[in-house]
């Protein structure tokens, strides 16, 4: 009998859910006990949550999130902020890449949806630790860390800094995730005919930076660093197919985006100016989805 199959029958699920939960008071336990284990369980937990959102029933999911957490917080409950922020946003993480890769979520909109998540963790966990921990300012702290403490500029980007940790958190388990559920039979969900929304998200939200740029410095910042992943998307899907004049004006893009950025960084709101960069990307954007249209290298236009 192969362990790794779906469960149909309300004792199968109880049983492997149990199982699981085993798992995770295990790498609880680990991370309590060893220092530095944070990248283990970053790896191993969201597989076993994942496994449990694409082989139980849905239903049947809720039940292993609190079981596994409340599992977790009590095997270790002399160490429990070590679970509370380790733990259990792997765990809920996991679950929901499991649940969008079952519901035949392509991998961008899944890793891109998984990091939001994992982005609100993190803000959260820094808020409970601002909570606990009275008067600190967290994000002081991790500044301070990288010798930028008391910088303004710092503080407005550290959103896009909190994302971009987030989703490289997320990317590396992705791979982990990739490459196990792969051998267990899993395929990944190829992109198909959702790869032309990736160069209107970047569009969408690189514009959207731009506009938060005269409202909010650190809003602008977080959209920017939206707009970058699906710019990146568009790229990755663009290169495999790539025409001559895509490639013309991709230079084109960044030619102009230097020109555009040079007449108007003084003109931008305090501490936005870099949020002109949206501007070359947006171009580069467009070019991914006109690339389609174009003729093929080996075509003649008429």
């Amino acid at each position: 009998m192969k362990f790794f199959r779906l469960r149909q029958r309300p004792v199968e699920n109880i049983t492997y859910i149990a199982m699981m939960i085993g798992f995770d008071a295990l790498l609880s336990l680990v991370a309590a006990l060893l220092p530095f284990s944070g990248l283990f369980i970053m790896l191993v937990a969201p597989l076993i949550a994942a496994s449990v959102s694409l082989f139980c029933q849905k239903r049947y999911i809720p039940i292993y999130i609190l079981g596994a957490i409340g599992i977790c917080i009590a095997v270790t409950a002399w160490d429990f902020m070590n679970t509370l922020f380790y733990m259990v946003p792997a765990v809920c993480t996991g679950c929901f890449f499991g649940f969008l890769w079952k519901a035949k979520f392509p991998s961008s909109f899944n890793l891109f949806l998984t990091s939001l998540l994992s982005f609100s963790f993190f803000l959260l966990a820094l808020w409970l630790l601002r909570l606990l921990f009275g008067e600190v300012d967290m994000v002081e702290v991790l500044l301070a860390m990288i010798g930028r403490k008391g910088d303004p500029h710092a503080r407005d980007i550290f959103p896009l800094f909190a994302f971009g940790y987030s989703l490289a958190q997320t990317g590396i388990s992705h791979i982990f995730l990739l490459y196990q559920l792969k051998k267990l039979g899993v395929e990944e969900n190829g992109e198909g005919k959702f790869a032309f929304a990736h160069p209107f998200l970047g569009i969408f939200f690189l514009g959207l930076s731009v506009l938060f740029a005269f409202f909010s410095a650190k809003v602008a910042y977080f959209l920017l660093g939206l707009g970058i992943y699906w710019f990146v998307c568009s790229l990755m899907a663009t290169f495999m197919d790539l025409r001559s004049w895509t490639a013309v004006g991709f230079v084109s893009s960044v030619f102009g985006g230097i020109l555009v950025f040079a007449l108007l960084y003084a003109k931008m709101p305090s501490r936005t100016g870099l949020v002109l960069l949206a501007v070359p990307l947006s171009l580069v954007c467009l070019f991914c989805f006109l690339n389609r249209f174009f003729p093929r290298r080996k075509e003649k236009i008429d």
